[in-house]
Parts: C-alpha cells; sequence; structure tokens
C-alpha cells in the first residue's frame, strides 16, 4: 500500500479528482459576478442617474433596473449554491468509495496476515483502525484536490475583486493572511503529533482493558486487583496529560487565529472610511469589498483547517498501514489466483532441510527432512509441543518455511494458490474455529469458493456491483449459493448430502446431530412429505405409550383435559401462538384474554394467585444479584420486575382491586407462566384446571376475526411447524416427576424413527441450528467433530489432524481415525498428538524432539489407554417441600436460611449414578458440584501416559467439583460413582451465588476441599 496518503487518493482516484477539480474551475466566474451585482445595486440602481436604461434593448425604470439587478444577484446565488452542492456530493462520493476500498483492503491484510503476527496482536487493536481510527480520513480523500482548488479559488476570486475595487483595500485584506499562515500550521503539527501519541496509547489501553477482562479471575486469586487499578490509573493519566496539552495548544492556536481574524475588519473601517471621505472610493465599493472580506473568511479558514486535516490524516493514515503490513504477509497473487481447473495434491510430501523461527529468532524446527508416502498414514508425536504445532502450520500452508522447501510431488507447497491448498488439504486443530451461523454453514463453508454472478440483477443489485468495482470491492453477491461442488468432486447437492451423512458417521457425531436434530423446527412447506411420515411417527409413538406400563411417561395433549406438564398459557390457547399478540408476555394484557378471563370468572383468581406468586418470588429471588442465570431459567419472573413486585405488595393492603390497572396487569401475567409439575407451589389444584379447560373453549369459541391464525392449535392429524420435531412426535409433555421418564421416552421416539427410516433426515435437520459466536452453543465434543466435519466435507488430499479430538478417549479417537481411514482411502492422513495408544495403526512414526524430527519406532510410542464414556444421568425430582427437608439435613446446607433453602430445592436437581457410571471426565468444562446422598465417589486421575491413580472416595453428605467451580478451571479429574449412588446437582451460578450470600456453607466447602488436598497431598498424588 502507498505509504502516502496523497499518492493513495490520486492512485485510485485521479478520474474522479480531475473531474470534481472540473466542476470547482467553472464555479469561479458566478462567484466573481455575484461579488460585484451588489455594487451596482447600490451605485447604479440607488444612487444612479439618466433612467430609464436600455438592457438589451428593454427600456427600465429605476424600479425595474434594481429589480432586474436583484434578480440576477438571486440567479447567480442560486447558481453558486448548485455548484457547491453538485462539488460537495461529488466529493462526498469520492470519499466514500475510497473509504470503503480501504478498509477492503485492510480486511484483505488480515486475511494474508501470517499467523504468527496474529498470535501477536489482538482484535482489539486491528477492529478499531478498520472502523473508527479510518473513518475521519473518508474527508480527506473527497476533499484532496478539489477543496483546497475550490477554497483557493474562492479566496483569489474575493482578492482579484477587493483589489479592482482599491489596491489598499486588498493589501489591508492580505496584510495578515502570511502570519496566520507561518503560526497556524506550526501549532497544528505539534497537536497532531500529540493525537498520534494519544491514538497509540488508547490502543494500548485497549488492549489491556481485553487482558484484564479475560484474565479477571487470576487477578482475583492473586490479589493483583489494586495493582491493576494503579496500572490503569497510570494508564488513563497519561492519556490526560496528553489530551491536556492538546487542550492548551489547541484553544491557543484558535485565540491566535480569532484575534488576526478581527484585526483585518479594523483595517477596512479605519482605510476605507477615510477613502470614502477623501473621495477616492465609493461607498457601494466599500459595501461589496465589506460583504467580499466577509465570504473571504470562510475559504481561508477552511484552508487552514484543511492544512491540519491533512497533516493529522497522513499521521494517522501512516499509523495504520504500518501495523497492516507485517512481515511474511502472503503474497495476493497466492491468495486470488483462482486457476481454471484444481489439480490433485496427491503426490509424496517431501520435506527438504525445512526449519522455521519467529519474528525474534527463536527457533522451533530445524534442519527437518522427511517423506510421507501418498495415501499413507503417519503419526507425529513427541514432548516438543511448539515443534509440533508449527510443523502441522508448515503441512498445512498456515505457515512457510524460514529455509528449505516442502514438495508435494513436484510441485513447492510454498508457491501454490490458496485456491488449491485450501481444497485439496484439510487440517483440524485444536484452536480451529466455529463461526457464528447454523451447523450446515459451518460444515460447508469450506466448498464456498464459487463466486455467483446475478443472471437477471435488479436496478439496484446492478448499481451496488458498479459501486462495488468502482471501490474496487468484491462485485459477488455474498447471500447467493457460492458452493462447489465440483471442486470436491460431487455431481450435485444430494451427492454431496449423502457424503456429508457418510462423514458424520465417521466422525461419530450422528447420535449428537441427531439429538439436535430433534430439537430443531421443520418448514412443513418445504418438506411435506417428511411432516407428513413424521405424523405416522408420532401415531406409532402413540400406540406404543398406550402400553399400561408407559402411559404414565407423558401427558398427551388433549382437548378436554388439563396438561400439567406445560404453561397455564399453553394450555388456555392450546396450541402454540403464532401471532406476537397472544404470546405468553402479551396475554395478561390482551383485551380479548382479558374478556376471557372476566367471562370465565377467573380475572380475579388470576390477580390473586399472581399475588401469591408475587410473595414466593420475593422470598426465593430478591437476594439474587443482577444479571443473575436464575433469571433466564425461570421466566415467570425478571430481575427488572421485582421491585414493582415488592411495590405492589405493599400497595395491596387495600384490596387488590385497588391498585393501578397496569400492577393488576402484571400479577395476572405471572400465572400464565407456570407449570404446576414443575414450579410446585400448589395453586392450579384439580377444580382450577377444569375451569381453565372450560375457558380454553370459550377461547376458542369467541376467537376474533383477526386472532382466527393467531394460534397454531394442538391437532392430532397437523403437524406445527413452530414446534420442534421432538414435540410434534411427542404431541404432549413428559412427565418430569416419573423417574427415568425422559431417557425412556426418548428412547422409544428413537426406535420409531428407526423402524420409519428417518434418522437421516432429522440428522439434517440439525444443519438449521445456531452454532453461537465461536460455537458457544455447542459443547466442546460436538465443536471438535464439526470442525472436523468441515475438513472431511471436500474430500482433501491431505488431511491434517492436529489433536483434533483432544475431548475424546483414545480408543473413541482410534475408532474415528479408522473410518476416516475407510472414508478417504486414497488421502495422506497426517495425525499429531502428543501420544498414540495404537502405533500399530499407521505406516510410520515421527517425532519431535527439540525442534528436530526423526524416525520412532511402535516400541516407543506412547500409549493411551481407553476410559469408558459416561453413561448418562438419570434426573428424578421429589416434591419441592422434601427437598427442602433432605438440603435442610445436610451439614452443608443446614445454616441457609427458609427463603434460600427453598431456591436451591427449586434449582437444584436430583441424579442417581449406576456403579462405573462417571459424572465428569478429566479436563470436561466446569458446570456445577455434586453433593453426594447416598452411596459413594471415586476420584481419579488420569496420568498422560493414561494410568489412573485414586485421590479419594467421596462419602454421603460430602461435595465434590467444587474447586473447579470456584477457580473456573476445566475438571481436574474424573469422578466415577459407587453402587446404588444418588447426588444432588448443583449448578455453577448457583453455587456461586450460595458461597457470596452464606459464609456458613464457603466455611463448608473450604474445610471438605481443604481436607481433600491434604489427603491428595499425603499421597504425593498431583494436585
Amino acid at each position: 500500500m502507498e505509504q502516502n496518503i496523497f499518492a493513495y487518493i490520486w492512485r485510485y482516484s485521479k478520474r474522479q479528482q480531475i473531474i470534481a477539480l472540473s466542476i470547482t474551475v467553472a464555479s469561479f466566474p458566478l462567484l466573481y459576478f455575484s461579488l460585484e451585482v451588489p455594487k451596482f445595486i447600490i451605485n447604479e440602481a440607488l444612487g444612479g442617474v439618466n433612467f430609464p436604461k436600455e438592457i438589451f434593448g428593454v427600456s427600465l425604470d429605476q424600479v425595474s433596473y434594481l429589480l432586474m439587478l436583484c434578480a440576477l444577484f438571486l440567479a447567480l446565488v442560486v447558481g453558486n449554491g448548485i455548484f457547491k452542492m453538485r462539488i460537495n456530493t461529488y466529493k462526498g462520493v469520492i470519499a466514500e468509495r475510497l473509504l470503503r476500498r480501504l478498509r477492503y483492503q485492510l480486511v484483505d491484510r488480515i486475511l494474508r496476515f501470517p499467523r504468527t503476527h496474529l498470535q501477536k496482536v489482538s482484535p482489539g487493536e486491528l477492529i478499531p483502525m478498520i472502523t473508527a481510527e479510518v473513518e475521519p480520513l473518508g474527508g480527506l480523500m473527497g476533499d484532496a484536490i478539489a477543496h483546497p482548488v475550490f477554497q483557493g479559488g474562492q479566496m483569489l476570486t474575493i482578492l482579484v475583486f477587493l483589489f479592482v475595487q482599491n489596491p489598499v483595500l486588498g493589501i489591508s485584506a492580505v496584510a495578515l493572511i502570511p502570519v496566520q499562515a507561518y503560526v497556524i500550521p506550526r501549532l497544528q503539527r505539534q497537536i497532531n503529533l500529540l493525537h498520534k501519541e494519544r491514538v497509540r496509547r488508547v490502543r494500548k489501553l485497549a488492549d489491556r482493558i481485553g487482558e484484564t477482562v479475560v484474565g479477571v479471575q487470576d487477578i482475583h486469586l492473586n490479589d493483583i486487583s489494586a495493582y491493576t487499578r494503579s496500572e490503569f490509573g497510570g494508564r488513563l493519566g497519561e492519556i490526560f496529560r496528553i489530551r491536556f496539552d492538546i487542550y492548551r495548544k489547541k484553544f491557543f492556536m484558535k485565540f491566535i487565529n480569532n484575534m488576526i481574524n478581527q484585526i483585518t475588519p479594523f483595517f477596512f473601517y479605519s482605510i476605507g472610511g477615510y477613502l470614502v471621505i477623501s473621495g477616492n472610493l465609493t461607498i457601494g465599493a466599500l459595501v461589496a469589498a465589506l460583504a467580499a472580506y466577509k465570504d473571504l473568511t470562510t475559504p481561508w479558514k477552511e484552508l487552514l483547517d484543511f492544512y491540519n486535516q491533512t497533516q493529522e490524516a497522513g499521521i494517522r493514515y501512516q499509523a495504520v498501514i504500518e501495523q497492516f503490513a507485517p512481515k511474511g504477509l502472503m503474497d495476493e497473487a497466492l491468495q486470488q489466483t483462482r486457476p481454471e481447473r484444481i489439480t490433485d495434491l496427491d503426490g509424496v510430501i517431501a520435506l527438504r532441510n525445512v526449519s522455521w523461527e519467529d519474528d525474534d529468532g527463536l527457533r522451533a524446527l530445524t534442519d527437518v527432512s522427511f517423506t510421507l508416502p501418498s495415501g499413507s498414514a503417519t503419526a507425529i508425536v513427541g514432548p516438543d509441543d511448539e515443534g509440533r504445532d508449527r510443523l502441522a502450520q508448515l503441512l498445512s500452508r498456515t505457515l512457510t518455511p524460514t529455509s528449505g522447501t516442502i514438495l508435494v510431488g513436484e510441485r513447492d507447497l510454498a508457491t501454490l494458490p490458496e485456491a488449491e491448498t485450501g481444497a485439496r488439504i484439510g487440517y483440524v486443530g485444536p484452536d480451529t474455529h466455529i463461526f457464528s451461523g447454523t451447523i450446515g454453514g459451518n460444515i460447508d463453508l469450506n466448498l464456498k469458493r464459487n463466486p455467483p454472478t446475478r443472471a437477471d440483477p435488479t436496478p439496484e443489485q446492478a448499481h451496488e456491483v458498479r459501486e462495488a468495482k468502482a471501490s474496487g470491492n468484491s462485485p459477488h453477491p455474498f447471500d447467493m449459493d457460492w458452493i462447489d461442488y465440483a471442486s470436491a468432486g460431487f455431481a450435485d447437492a444430494a451427492e454431496f448430502q449423502a457424503w456429508w451423512l457418510e462423514s458424520i458417521r465417521a466422525v461419530g457425531a450422528e447420535d449428537a446431530l441427531f439429538v439436535r436434530g430433534l430439537n430443531a423446527t421443520l418448514n412443513v412447506e418445504d418438506r411435506p412429505d417428511l411432516a407428513d411420515r413424521l405424523l405416522e411417527v408420532r401415531r406409532a409413538v402413540k400406540g406404543r405409550l398406550d402400553d399400561s406400563e408407559l402411559a404414565a411417561l407423558v401427558r398427551r395433549f388433549e382437548r378436554d383435559a388439563y396438561n400439567a406438564y406445560t404453561t397455564v398459557a399453553e394450555n388456555l390457547l392450546f396450541g402454540l401462538p403464532t401471532d406476537e399478540r397472544l404470546a405468553a408476555g402479551n396475554l395478561a394484557t390482551h383485551p380479548y384474554v382479558k374478556s376471557v378471563l372476566e367471562a370465565c370468572a377467573l380475572a380475579e383468581r388470576f390477580e390473586q394467585m399472581g399475588f401469591d406468586i408475587a410473595g414466593t418470588v420475593l422470598d426465593m429471588f430478591q437476594d439474587l444479584t443482577p444479571g443473575h442465570p436464575l433469571f433466564e431459567q425461570y421466566e415467570f419472573v425478571d430481575e427488572e420486575s421485582l421491585p414493582r413486585l415488592k411495590a405492589i405488595r405493599a400497595l395491596a393492603a387495600g384490596g387488590l382491586n385497588k391498585l393501578p390497572e397496569a400492577d393488576r396487569e402484571l400479577l395476572t401475567a405471572l400465572p400464565f407462566r407456570l407449570i404446576p409439575e414443575k414450579h410446585r407451589l400448589g395453586l392450579i389444584d384439580e377444580a382450577l384446571q377444569q375451569e381453565l379447560v372450560a375457558a380454553r373453549k370459550y377461547f376458542h369459541e369467541h376467537l376474533p376475526a383477526d386472532l382466527q391464525n393467531g394460534v397454531a392449535v394442538f391437532d392430532e392429524d397437523s403437524y406445527l411447524s413452530n414446534a420442534s420435531v421432538l414435540a410434534n412426535i411427542l404431541f404432549g409433555r413428559i412427565a418430569a416427576s416419573e423417574p427415568g421418564a425422559d431417557q425412556r421416552v426418548r428412547g422409544l421416539i428413537v426406535e420409531e424413527l428407526d423402524k420409519a427410516g428417518l434418522r437421516e433426515d432429522v440428522v439434517l435437520q440439525a444443519a438449521g441450528l445456531e452454532t453461537g459466536t465461536g460455537g458457544s452453543l455447542l459443547p466442546g465434543p460436538t465443536r471438535q467433530q464439526l470442525a472436523l466435519l468441515r475438513a472431511l466435507t471436500k474430500r482433501p488430499n491431505i488431511l491434517i489432524l492436529n489433536q483434533a479430538l483432544a475431548s475424546f478417549t483414545a480408543e473413541e479417537r482410534q475408532a474415528v481415525r479408522q473410518r476416516i481411514r475407510d472414508l478417504l482411502a486414497s488421502a495422506t492422513l497426517i495425525w499429531i498428538d502428543k501420544a498414540v495408544s495404537d502405533a500399530e495403526g499407521f505406516d510410520q512414526l515421527l517425532e519431535v524432539r527439540d525442534g528436530r524430527v526423526e524416525h520412532l519406532g511402535a516400541e516407543r510410542a506412547a500409549v493411551e489407554p481407553a476410559v469408558e464414556p459416561p453413561a448418562k444421568a438419570e434426573e428424578d425430582k421429589s416434591d419441592l417441600q422434601r427437598d427442602m427437608g433432605l438440603l435442610s439435613r445436610l451439614p452443608l446446607f443446614s445454616g441457609l436460611t427458609p427463603a434460600l433453602l427453598k431456591l436451591l430445592a427449586f434449582t437444584s436437581e436430583r441424579r442417581s449414578f449406576a456403579a462405573g457410571d462417571v459424572l465428569f471426565r478429566q479436563g470436561d468444562p466446569t458446570d456445577g458440584a455434586y453433593v453426594v446422598l447416598s452411596g459413594e465417589l471415586e476420584a481419579v486421575h488420569i496420568a498422560d501416559d493414561g494410568s489412573e491413580q485414586l485421590l479419594g472416595r467421596i462419602a454421603p453428605n460430602e461435595v465434590v467439583g467444587e474447586l473447579a467451580v470456584i477457580c473456573d478451571v476445566p475438571r481436574t479429574a474424573m469422578v466415577r460413582a459407587g453402587p446404588q449412588t444418588s447426588t444432588l446437582f448443583l449448578g455453577q451460578d448457583l453455587l456461586l451465588d450460595l458461597i457470596n450470600k452464606d459464609v456458613g456453607v464457603a466455611s463448608a466447602l473450604l474445610k471438605t476441599t481443604s481436607r481433600r488436598l491434604a489427603q491428595v497431598l499425603s499421597r504425593g498424588a498431583p494436585a
């Protein structure tokens, strides 16, 4: 990129700048005549003689002559305004195109950054540079040539006019301009340097804030919050001092400038007045000169401002582009060249004396030489973590060697265009990113390499393409189909879909995606055939559930019966709302719903229930910290309404009917979200349930015309598009109070789907589910499987798996690897990990140690034993009061207040385990802790070589997993259950909140953790 901003502007907009310059020059004659006309109006029309006057053959008296000159003046003013408008509009277009081009080029530079540079800079530095810091450059880019010429031309025109009127006035007007031209730019240069230093320090501050946010837990653990505050205070103080210097110089400069501008009128009044008195100047000329001088100050000020702007923009531009020109920037041609045909990379991979070192000269690999036969499977292991990672990045071409070459066949990997390496090399590492979007969009992302073109664009679309080309941007629409099936050897989408399903089975993701597909929604208009087949499965499941042994597991929707396992709102509507006006949160305020409650004598009952719920809610939730996740988990209350509920209860002493309408509506809204069997508040008895069923009938019989399509009614023979696949098949709610109901019912549904041959269709429904930012909505193992699927879908010639399945057991990794070998039989597989458990499954073994690579015999490969996968926990929810009694008898919670006990019983879960079941594995993310109610647990540490070491046993009334919760770190050990073990699961957020609120809980946890830690250390085991 050009090092000078004016060189950049001229290179990309010289034609447009010349056009703007031509329009500018054409405006100067109009400006001059607009200055002359007022003089004629005063001297000739108002003070003139010899009327009438002949103008173009027309005789004009004094008044007509005056009106003609005024009309001419108005026409000149309008003409000048039109010229200015056109010039400014055109300059704005130039500026926005150049700014759009610059941002596009900076993003393009990021795409070409070497991997090591991206590890040194944070998004907190790059994002503001592309967005905020280059924004002020836009104005200069449009003004670069036309603006100084326009303002300078206006100024010169006005000066010529002044000298024509009287040379002395002209000299008076320009007398102090050299002083301003000398002083102001020098002061501005000092201000610009201070601005540059301020920007640099603000960037560092932003980066430091980002680090603090990420590492805030360590700050608290190490008690360095006071130091951190001091550091930020110092950094903010430095910025304050710089800004203070800027203010001092800036306003001193303005003082000098304003003072000089006010001295010149003094010359005009004194000298011009003398000339008028002495008869050397007419009053009209003096008035015109004064008006002209008033207009002179504007372009002169604009020129000074433009100079200041260019100086600041030049510094800003250089500061930005310096950050986007790192060493090792990828060649633009390699990234953007697209060959007509992408050839296979199926030759022998040969590394010849390959070395790599970072910018500081630290060498990670030294003279590495080996060959990988085409179609072979190679394991690269060893204790050198950095060496293995750098080797993986070199083989995937995300890094290039400092010296030496990597050949694929006879071709140098470093010289291959990205179109070929991206299509033929698959890489999955421990940090492979999952993009926000859908699961399907992430999986087929690597096939989006076929730039589409609209066949018949609309005028708006054609205009956007022209603008994109004018700004040097990509002209291809991103909202069209970019998938290039041919590059991966697929004939069409159907063949790709078949391969996708095979890949899903290979990576072991079928079950996980199947479960997620059950929770996805189906668009009936797109797949009416699938909806009909799912209805057949619904009928088959109903037949199975009619069995007396299974009947109690599900409460199906029946038009004349109340379902205690769903909300009051769904029971009243007997369906799902398709109109936002009938959403659960809006029912209490909707006029028709209010009329239904009144007609069915339920309005006062709902208000009273809301009042009772408010009391319970305040008892349990009012002490929770703002933003507590329990507010999201239990939707019938939110933290913003708590103060209002408290005020309502205080005002309700005179009766609920005395409350304002808005408060009564808030109370009425609370029962609509209640699920009797879940919330267990005892407010909805059987009699009320029957009344609600009657209200349901009234609701649908009197539904107004504008709400006829507002509810998707539960119908045995209809598929609900706004409900999940599972909900449609179930057509009811699972009885959560029945032990193991969820697991048994889901198993039954899976059986029937398999019988109907719909497993693959359900799996494909998961493609539309959201992944969240960075895959945050997916568990760790699913994210790793998704990254592997992305690599497999392009059918690569070379597949590099660098610790790609770290969260899986050795046995699971081995099974996945074998299935991948079967799927990509001709591909070259490179498996990179610290150790492998099945050395005999590879054609060769290589070890990375101290930056060097050597061949390794199978007998020296580290072996990892298989770890049994965890069994699914079963839920057994008991009554709220019984759970409170149980918790109160545990030493850990014996000192809790009744309100906290009620909250704990309301939000905790009873979980039972069989002997050998795994509660969590070593390295799993933390989600909560377990209190042992009966039986026992054993904690086991797994060493790097796969060996197990017993850390201790957890007896009844003890807690396990609390340390990981408190420290917010992954699990440090695996915990297994003994025979017939029953536990109480406490979510992470709930437990942390209890620790903060109750000293007794914190003390009990500290004693338990300390005792267990002492036991572990006494045995010499790792803590």
